[in-house]
């Protein structure tokens, strides 16, 4: 009992002990870097020494060069000449703050004495593209892969093609990238949207069905939903968004029941929607839905009602008026066809019949 009792004292006392050791790491604020800049920049301008400008293209690093940063990245230039790691510096400068014209003639100047490596080729197609320079692009993106063609390459040139408004280039590459390496995330954000707007829901569903296990995120569950509606499986579709309980989700399956005229399922799911979330944009679709359901009065009442809370939304005066102009429209059809007089069609008789 008194070698148990010495023993919890000593385990006690080591726990005390490790607990005094622990060191709290405090937290950078947001401001750190850029106060720590500031300070740098104040003594250089005093004493511009070679530290003090490293030290200054650090803190600029750090926050993501700023705008401001082209000061000492010049700085550098002329104090160093230009060199990969300050010609990189300026590609993240540029890209960062959209200025591509700078970026291709930086890259041009280094290109003549230097072999650009793979990340300046990238940025150079880049700036090319957003430059609106698309031959030039297209051409730096075909010898690009001349000498780079693994995984990363081919994602690399199947996401520029699609900027580049090339579908089918963007769609080969993204084909080659699956063989690749089919467990990418580009496959599912970018590449299956891609196959659903060009009618491929089987290939966009093969993918898809082998990235499950590992993302099972709303959008892969969005693009599996819509790759098996456009098979043609509706209910299957359907089911695979029913277990989400997400607006997303009872979105898309409100537009599907919509779309096929289903109304009592529509408007089921449109009040499921307004439950979670009372959003104006539901309350919107629900008297959209009552209007080409044909019950006029309710869906002038919703749209008349989003107009009064919020005098900013002409929409939802236009849409009030357009149904009020419907419903006047019917009310005189009905009238008109009450004041019509019924034809007599029984043939008269004639006076030989008398």
């Amino acid at each position: 009992m008194r070698f148990i009792v010495f023993f919890l004292i000593i385990l006690l006392s080591c726990d005390n002990r490790v607990e005094k050791q622990v060191i709290n790491t405090p937290e950078m604020g947001k401001d750190f870097y850029l106060n720590s800049y500031e300070e740098a920049e104040e003594q250089y301008r005093e004493n511009p020494t070679d530290q003090l400008l490293k030290q200054k293209l650090h803190y600029l690093k750090m926050m993501g060069w700023p705008s401001m940063a082209i000061t000492s990245l010049d700085q550098a230039k002329e104090k160093w000449g230009l060199d990969s790691e300050l010609v990189n510096n300026y590609i993240s400068f540029y890209l960062k703050n959209n200025q591509y014209a700078e970026l291709r003639e930086l890259l041009a100047t280094w290109g003549k004495l230097h072999e650009l490596d793979e990340g300046m080729k990238e940025a150079n197609i880049i700036a090319h593209r957003e430059l609106s320079l698309r031959k030039e692009a297209i051409e730096l993106l075909i010898d690009y892969l001349y000498h780079h063609d693994g995984a990363d390459n081919e994602e690399f040139v199947a996401k520029q093609f699609l900027l580049l408004g090339d579908s089918l280039m963007s769609i080969y590459h993204f084909s080659k990238l699956y063989n690749l390496d089919p467990t990418r995330q580009s496959l599912v954000s970018q590449y299956v949207p891609l196959l659903l707007n060009v009618s491929q829901p089987q290939r966009a569903k093969e993918i898809l069905l082998r990235s499950t296990a590992k993302d099972t995120t709303m959008r892969s569950s969005l693009l599996l939903a819509r790759s098996l509606y456009e098979l043609g499986e509706f209910s299957a579709a359907k089911r695979v968004l029913k277990s989400k309980y997400q607006p997303e989700s009872y979105e898309q399956i409100t537009q599907w029941f919509w779309n096929e005229k289903q109304w009592d399922s529509a408007t089921y799911y449109v009040n499921r929607l307004i439950a979670m979330d009372s959003s104006r944009q539901w309350l919107f679709m629900k008297a959209s839905i009552y209007e080409d359901r044909g019950w006029l009065n309710t869906s002038y009442d919703l749209f008349k009602y989003l107009a009064e809370i919020d005098s900013t939304d002409h929409l939802a005066q236009e849409r009030a008026a357009d149904v009020a102009r419907k419903i006047a429209y019917l009310r005189e059809l009905r009238e008109a066809s009450q004041k019509t007089p019924v034809l007599d069609l029984k043939p008269k008789r004639s006076l030989n019949d008398e």
